[in-house]
Order: C-alpha cells, then structure tokens, then sequence
C-alpha cells in the first residue's frame, strides 16, 4: 500500500489538508490502518510518501517516528515539483531533519530521500524532463486516463490542450495502445509540458537514456 501523509502532526494535517480537518480525521487515524492491515497480513507492505513543503518540512522528524511506531516499512521523502518555495535558510534546517530521521532506520524500516543534496539546494535541476533528456522513455510504460475517457502519456500530460492517444469511450485499450497515433505523440516528448515530470520518471528517463547510449557504443 502507498499512503500519501505529508504532515507529522493532526495539526499541520488539518492546515495542508482542509478534508481532514473537515472529517476530523487524525494522523493517527490515517496511521492506524497500516497496524490493522499488519494484524491481519503479516507481510502486508506499506510505503508512506511524504511531500515536503515550507508547510511541513519541520514535521519530518515527527513523521518518521509515528510512521515506524505504526509499522510502516518505508517512508519516502520527496520536494514538492510545482513549487519548491522553502528559503535556504530553511533548506538547511530541512536537510538536518531528514538526517535526523535517518536515524531511526532499522533492518525493517527504511527512510528514503529520493533527491541528491544537489538537487535540493535547486543546483541541479530535478523537476523535469524537458532539457534534461533527449527522449521519454516513462511514455512507454506509462499513460494516464483524463475524466473526459481520453488517454495520454502520463499524469502531467492531462488536459485538453495536450494530444491525446484517443478515447477510451470510442476505442478499447489494446487499440489506443498499440496504434500509430500514440507512437507519433510519444516520439514528440519530451514537451513544453514536460517542465513538471514524476521523480520516478524522471529518474528512469536518465537511466534507460544512459543504457541505450550504451547499447549503442558497444554495439
């Protein structure tokens, strides 16, 4: 199970999050269903992402904790890619907090920060695929459905002034999938659109671009 947190304490739960303050609805609550889920599955896994913020970045530590308390295997920290708005002085106060909970990692337990400390100072860009690839790999992995039925290369890529693979309402999957149309808009990417890209794809653009580069060298 993945479970999205982003907050240490109820109370900065209910200022980044307006449904759970409206629910009523506590961090222990939320965190409580992984210890349910743990009574029943012994080997039930669960990863908690954790948006860090200039809202949230002093309840790191405080996040890690109850994570662990309530058996989580992973807690996964990553900068916010809209707008990474937090002053330097507090980079470095974030910095020393994701140390910090680094220290409560154990053989069954782990606290991933998925950028370099390059990154995070906003030395080196991470946010995006545009400039920082030549080709999208992500797209052939991945595509992501709109609410209006049409298909498209992933979740950044959704709204109408995007070229869609077609809809899902006139054609079924396999069709959109395997056809021309799709190929041709993915040969296009990366985009203007592309500024915003997941840190999951970005990161396997760079790898499966650094092997193909290989690939071609040795071959």
């Amino acid at each position: 199970m993945n479970l999205s947190l982003d907050a240490g304490t109820t109370e900065t739960l209910y200022k980044i999050k307006p449904g759970a303050k409206k629910s009523e609805v506590s961090i222990e609550d939320i965190l409580k269903s992984i210890s349910i889920m743990k009574k029943h599955n012994s080997d039930f896994k669960t990863t908690v992402g954790y948006v860090v913020t200039n809202k949230n970045y002093f309840d790191i530590v405080e996040a890690t904790k109850k994570v662990k308390l309530f058996g989580g295997d992973i807690i996964r920290f990553r900068v916010d890619m809209s707008g990474f708005d937090i002053p330097d002085l507090e980079k470095e106060q974030t910095l020393k907090n994701l140390q910090n909970a680094k220290n409560f990692e154990e053989s069954n337990f782990k606290v991933n920060f998925i950028h370099s400390e390059e990154e995070f100072l906003g030395k080196k860009n991470c946010f995006g695929t545009l400039g920082n690839c030549n080709k999208c790999y992500a797209c052939e992995i991945w595509t992501c459905i709109g609410p209006d039925g049409e298909m498209y290369p992933c979740g950044h890529i959704v709204d109408k002034t995007a070229p869609s693979y077609g809809s899902l309402i006139e054609k079924n999957f396999k069709d959109i999938w395997e056809g021309e149309k799709r190929k041709k808009i993915n040969e296009t990417l990366p985009n203007e659109k592309c500024s915003i890209c997941a840190p999951s794809a970005e990161r396997a653009n760079k790898v499966i671009e650094f092997l193909t580069n290989l690939e071609k060298k040795i071959f």
